[in-house]
C-alpha cells in the first residue's frame, strides 16, 4: 500500500489474482444449479477460508444485498474488506449476473484511491463511509441458472466440502442456532429463518434431507426445546409457552409437543411439578 499511495490497490491486486482462488469452493459454487445455489456455496464454506470473514444475503424491495463484515480486529483494515467485496463481486459475475443487474455497492471506510476508479470496476455507483460493506444488485439476477451448471457435480463438491467444516459447525448446527436465537412467535417461519441465515429456503431443505430429516422438523424440534424451558416458568400458561414459540392454537402446540415427547404440555408440566 505504501508503495502506490493514493491509488486503488486490492483493484491492482484483484487483476493477479486467479478466478479459482478458493479451489473446491469456486468450483462446487460455480457449477450450482442456479445463482443462489452458488452463492448458498460460498456463504456455507467460507469459514474453510478465512475464519475472520462473515457474509450474507439480505432482500427488500425486489433487491439482494450481499453484506460482508471481518472481525473487529480488523475490521479498521481497508484492503482485505475490499477485496473480500471485490472477490463477491467477481464471483457473481462469474456466475452469470450481468453488469446491468448491480445497482449499487458499499464501503464502511474512506476510499484509498480515487472514487472513479472503484465506480469503473463495479459498472455502478459505489459509496464510501457507509454503514457497512455491501453488493447490492436487482433480486431476480439470482434465479438465474448458472453459466457452468452442473448440478451432480456441485452435489459432490459439497459433500467434500462439508467433511472439511469443524466439529460441530455442521449446517443443521448452525440452523438450530438461528432458529434459537430468534426464538418469538415470528421466528418460526422457514423462508424467513432461510433469509436472516443468508440462504435460499431450497438448500436449506436439501441440507436437511441429507441429514436424515427435514427442515420442517428441525424447526419443530427446537421450538419443543424451547417450550420445554418455558414449561418451568410457572408464571406463564400452556397457552402462553405455545405462543411464545410459534404456535396460535393451543392444540397444534399440543400435538406437536406429544409427537416430540410423548406426552402433552400440560402433562410435561404436571410431572415436571411431582
Amino acid at each position: 500500500a505504501e508503495a502506490m499511495p493514493g491509488q486503488a490497490v486490492s483493484l491492482a491486486l484483484m487483476k493477479i489474482v486467479p478466478p479459482g482462488v478458493f479451489g473446491l469452493i469456486d468450483l462446487a459454487g460455480q457449477s450450482a444449479a442456479t445463482v443462489q445455489d452458488g452463492v448458498d456455496v460460498y456463504l456455507r464454506f467460507a469459514r474453510l477460508t478465512s475464519t475472520g470473514y462473515q457474509g450474507w444475503i439480505e432482500r427488500t424491495d425486489g433487491l439482494a444485498i450481499y453484506r460482508g463484515r471481518h472481525l473487529t480486529s480488523v475490521e479498521a483494515l481497508r484492503h482485505p474488506m475490499e477485496l473480500a467485496i471485490l472477490h463477491a463481486h467477481r464471483l457473481l459475475v462469474r456466475a452469470g449476473v450481468s453488469p446491468g443487474d448491480f445497482v449499487e455497492v458499499h464501503f464502511k471506510h474512506t476510499p484509498v484511491g480515487p472514487v472513479e476508479a472503484y465506480r469503473e470496476h463495479f459498472g455502478c455507483p459505489v459509496f464510501f463511509e457507509s454503514i457497512g460493506a455491501a453488493i447490492v444488485v436487482r433480486e431476480e439476477a439470482l434465479a438465474r441458472p448458472m453459466q457452468h451448471a452442473d448440478p451432480v457435480l456441485s452435489r459432490s463438491l459439497v459433500a467434500r466440502l462439508e467433511a472439511e467444516l469443524p466439529e460441530g459447525d455442521d449446517t443443521l448446527s448452525a440452523l438450530r442456532r438461528e432458529i434459537a436465537a430468534h426464538a418469538n412467535p415470528a421466528g418460526y417461519a422457514a423462508a424467513e429463518i432461510a433469509q436472516r441465515m443468508g440462504r435460499s429456503l431450497r438448500s436449506l431443505q436439501r441440507d436437511a434431507s441429507r441429514a436424515g430429516t427435514t427442515l420442517r422438523r428441525v424447526i419443530d424440534d427446537v421450538r419443543v426445546a424451547r417450550a420445554r424451558e418455558l414449561l418451568q416458568d410457572p408464571s406463564l400458561s400452556v397457552d402462553e409457552v405455545g405462543f411464545v414459540v410459534g404456535y396460535s392454537e393451543r392444540a397444534a402446540f399440543s400435538r406437536a409437543f406429544k409427537r416430540a415427547t410423548g406426552e402433552t404440555p400440560v402433562e410435561y408440566r404436571r410431572r415436571g411439578r411431582n
